[in-house]
This record gives C-alpha cells, structure tokens and sequence, in this order.
C-alpha cells in the first residue's frame, strides 16, 4: 500500500545559485509539490511529498527526483542531510510553533520564586543559562533552559542573617 512522506533533502552548494537555476529546480520536481530555497547558512533545502510503500523507497524516489533536477540546472551539490516522515506527522510539526517559549526576568522570578533582583543576581551565575536575546525591555532565555537550571539549582533557603540583638 502506498503511503504520503515528506522528504526534506539540505545540501551545501559549490556557488549560490542564480533565480533561473532555482526556477529549473522548481519545474523539474514539479510533480512532487516542491519547496526549493536557500538557507540561512547559504545551503539548498529542497522538501517533497513522495508516494512510496515504505520511508526508504520514499528517500530513493526524492533522491533520484533531486539529482536529475540537479543535473538539468547544472548545479553541483553534496547532500548533507536527509528527513523523512509520514505527510500527517509533517503537517502535524507546521502546526507547532517555530520560537519555543521564552521567559523574561519577571516570568523567571515567578516560576522561582525569588524577587527580579535575585533573578539579575542568578543570571550572572557560571551556571546560569545564555539569554537568547538581548532585548530593550531585557534578557531574555528559554523557559526550558531555566526550568533546567531550576531543577539542578542547589538553593540554600537560609534567608537574611539575623541582626545580634543588642542589650
């Protein structure tokens, strides 16, 4: 029985490719519902939706697909990474959000519970998690990083010393 996969192939380029060479891409692979582009780090990330029996059949049909799509825009590439899953599973991760949650000082200090002075204090800790941002109302660090580092956080609950009472 055939199944839908998507297979997403990245691969780093020899040259950044010219509008017409991706246009070639696009037409070649046409009846696989192509997404062809470049990413951040300049390689090519191409996704098509398969029909295959089985996820290795799907990688073969995508990877032969792309390298005579390849062939016809006279690019060289060297594959470096491939994916696949079953198409529900692939509109099922588009539907989960891009940017995971982020936590600010006054989040940090609920989830905590410690005032947004420690927060500042914690956060110039060896141990404290990176911002992800730096924005103008603040640092900013993933909920999950803090949630780790609250976890492992050896909390001393010994509170303020207490002033000697004097005669």
């Amino acid at each position: 029985m055939m199944s839908s996969w998507s297979v997403a192939i990245e691969a780093s380029l020899t040259e950044d490719p010219t509008g017409d060479e991706i246009s070639v891409l696009h037409d070649e692979l046409q009846q696989f519902a192509p997404s062809v582009g470049t990413n951040e780090d300049g390689s090519l990330g191409v996704q098509l939706a398969i029909e295959a029996r089985t996820v290795t059949g799907a990688v073969d049909t995508a990877s032969k697909a792309l390298r005579d799509a390849l062939r016809s825009a006279g690019l060289k590439v060297t594959v470096v990474a491939v994916q696949a899953m079953p198409w529900e599973k692939f509109e099922e991760s588009l539907r989960s959000p891009v940017v995971p949650q982020l936590v600010g000082v006054s989040e940090i200090a609920e989830m905590l519970a410690v005032s947004k002075q420690r927060v500042t204090q914690l956060s110039e800790r060896d141990d404290w998690p990176p911002a992800v941002a730096r924005l103008s109302a603040g640092p900013v660090w993933t909920e999950k990083s803090v949630d780790h580092f609250k976890r492992n956080w050896q909390r001393k609950r010994t509170g303020r010393p207490k002033k000697p009472v004097t005669a």
